[in-house]
């Protein structure tokens, strides 16, 4: 339009029409961005009264009285890094890039239009600003063990930021300003932990951290509920050797949650086992016990144990090697010919163990006990021998007794016949 260059600012200063056929369309909510990037300040356009020209069209943005840039004819822009495309208005698109944001830029942005001989505007508010990103750490925790959770908060701008941990949406810890480290693209990152010491009355309560920052609109909370879990530890390791019969039971206690997986291997082979259902301990932990029966006819099988469980990186093992004996280190119970045909009850006392178990870190458990029978024959022959030597002390104690007695008799008779002796 020839003539019209140097009138948009006069233009802009009449009244709208009282039917507003131009309509000027911008976001209702604040646009964010953080410091340092590229940010379309929208404004859309349309005329009822006919397709726009863009010879009969005018835009300008403005900060207050400030004009930042204006399209009359061409684009000029009063602002460094200020771009509006040409192609984009015969769209009806008028937004504003704007590159390079800084704290400066913060502010509310005037669209005005006018398409002969209709005008309007809007305006669009923009925040230099970036909301912050919540992460947490691993929520597993030790039962009865210090134990933390770290709450992150990255990416945010500017820097002031107010965090609090909640137990079942009270309160537990805060709220605190952490100190806040800037980055190298001009945002800040902080951190809030919180230490506590799990008891089984945690187990699910609901834990929140919540965040309060200006580039939100409102709070920023992230939930969760702790995962609290106790190790499992294998308190003994009981073998018993029967004859040709092994026999193994391990017991593993002090875990939590339940849920455990028991295996019993031999020489590697995983095997079928007897296995009691997971038993709650006053502490609130489990324990369960798990046995293997099955003839040992190989001297050099091993015995592993090997407990799975969430609270271990890895599964916990303890090892039973057979050790073979010798001759002479064997007991055999003596019987007599008709033995063989008749039920013998044997009497045993515990000794050394023929499995000895050792622990997967190399630490042996204290020493086990197995069974060694001693035949009643023996016993009642020792039973005889022990009377026969009561018996004989018995007579010779009498038959020095009445030796002395008859000695002293003696003498009383020869002192008798000395006193009536005549003179």
């Amino acid at each position: 339009m020839p003539g019209r260059s140097g009138l948009l600012p006069w233009l802009l200063l009449l009244p709208p029409p009282a039917w507003a056929a131009l309509i000027v369309s911008v976001p209702s909510s604040p646009i964010r961005a953080p410091p340092g990037s590229d940010v379309r300040l929208p404004c859309n356009i349309s005329d009822s009264s006919g397709p726009l020209s863009l010879s009969h069209l005018a835009v300008m943005w403005k900060i207050g009285e400030k004009i930042v840039a204006q399209y009359e004819d061409n684009f000029k822009p009063f602002r460094q890094g200020a771009v509006m495309s040409k192609e984009q208005l015969l769209k009806g698109d008028a937004s504003l890039l704007l590159q390079d944001v800084q704290d400066s830029d913060a502010s509310l942005y005037s669209c005005f239009v006018i398409h002969m001989p209709n005008r309007g505007e809007g305006s669009v508010e923009l925040k230099v600003e970036a909301p912050p990103h919540l992460t947490l750490s691993s929520t597993k925790v030790q039962l009865a063990e210090v134990s933390a959770v770290t709450c992150t908060m990255s990416g945010f701008y500017p820097s002031s930021i107010s965090v609090e941990w909640l137990r079942n949406d009270v309160v537990d810890k805060g709220p605190e300003s952490p100190l806040s480290q800037r980055t190298d693209d001009g945002l800040f990152n902080a951190y809030s932990i919180l230490q506590l010491k799990p008891l089984l009355a945690d187990v699910g309560a609901n834990f929140s951290c919540r965040v309060h920052h200006q580039a939100l609109d409102g709070l920023l909370q992230k939930d969760f509920q702790l995962q609290v879990q106790a190790r499992p530890v294998i308190q003994d390791l009981i073998v018993l050797e029967e004859r040709n019969l092994s026999a193994a039971r391990c017991l593993v206690s002090g875990f939590y949650p339940p849920k455990i997986k028991v295996q019993w291997l031999r020489n590697g082979n995983p095997q079928e086992t007897m296995q009691s259902e997971p038993r709650q301990m006053p502490n609130g932990t489990f324990t369960i016990k798990s046995s293997i029966i099955q003839p040992e006819t190989d001297p050099t099988a091993s015995y592993v144990c090997q407990v799975f469980h969430e609270s271990l990186a890895d599964p916990l093992k303890l090892t039973a090697h057979w050790h073979p004996k010798g001759e002479s280190e064997k007991m055999i119970c003596p019987t007599s010919p008709t033995s063989q045909s008749t039920e013998k009850k044997l009497t045993c006392q515990e000794s050394q163990p023929a499995l000895t178990p050792t622990s997967s870190t190399g630490s042996s458990p204290s020493p086990e006990r197995s069974k060694l029978c001693v035949h009643p024959y023996v016993i009642g022959l020792a039973i005889a021998l022990i009377v026969s030597v009561i018996v004989l002390a018995a007579g010779i104690l009498c038959y020095k007794t009445r030796g002395k007695q008859k000695k002293s008799s003696g003498s009383e008779k020869e002192n008798l016949n000395d006193s009536t002796t005549p003179l």
